[in-house]
């Protein structure tokens, strides 16, 4: 499996310095064993840092995490040395691409099925470009009723979430069996599956390693690979963060 470009991972150690608590979450999906060998390189790496291993699926360690916020007063930002030259270098490798569009069914659609599919064929399609995932989430908004996706780096699942399904399942980037059926990646209302009529707002956010116009034409053309429903961009935006240029700096003594 590849791995970000260090410059870019530059850029995530200089966050992590820099916070003052570190949260892992889907702890869920690591064993008791991995879990203590990150909870080890995490203390040795960072030291005096508090962490908190939990689960927003399973609820472990979240009440934990929360009386701790509510308790707790921030220290301020921890002070860290940054190189500048190379964190814009870092900044430089990634691409982002926003765009929301209006989205007309040709047929009967389910639309969590249909978004986690064509986010099936855009993650397939990073990876075999090359294209690092930093972040991916895309959404599909219809009559009060919510579906998400989302993936957190190359080569894992992408996972699908309905906001009226509290067992929202997981579906792999490889197109293999969701851990769920399909049917229970439906609503609990048993609502039947939305009508062709059916308008919807799709919202699309990645965040990845590569030039954001190439990224953007993933998005597009995996959308137009499709023709369950019609896809009509309203917004997009890809570009390259740029050089951060820092007003104040604190000297160094």
């Amino acid at each position: 499996k590849r791995d970000f470009h260090r410059d870019v991972g530059y850029i995530y150690r200089k966050q992590l310095e820099e916070a003052e608590w570190l949260v892992v979450n889907k702890c869920d999906l690591l064993s008791a064993d991995d879990l203590a060998d990150l909870q080890a390189r995490l203390d040795r790496d960072y030291p005096g840092k508090r962490v908190f291993l939990l689960s927003a699926k399973t609820g472990e360690g979240m009440e934990e995490w929360f009386a701790a916020l509510l308790q707790h007063e921030t220290a301020g930002g921890q002070e860290v040395e940054v190189d500048y030259e190379r964190y814009a270098e870092g900044e430089a490798l990634l691409g982002w691409v926003n765009s929301e569009a209006r989205c007309q069914p040709r047929q009967e659609v389910d639309w969590g099925q249909w978004l986690a599919r064509v986010a099936r064929t855009i993650a397939t399609r990073l990876e075999e470009s090359g294209h690092e995932v930093g972040h991916f989430k895309m959404s599909v908004e219809t009559d009060g009723r919510r579906y998400r996706v989302h993936q957190v780096m190359s080569g894992e699942e992408v996972v699908s979430e309905n906001t009226s399904d509290p067992r929202a399942g997981r579906l792999s980037s490889t197109g293999e069996t969701p851990v769920l059926p399909a049917e229970q990646l439906r609503p609990t209302d048993e609502t039947p599956v939305l009508p062709a009529e059916q308008k919807a707002t799709l919202l699309v956010n990645l965040r990845a390693e590569g030039e954001a116009k190439a990224l953007k034409a993933i998005v597009t053309q995996s959308f137009d690979a499709q023709s369950e429903v019609e896809v009509l961009f309203q917004k997009q935006a890809a570009f390259q963060p740029g050089k951060p240029v820092p007003v104040h700096r604190i000297a160094v003594a």
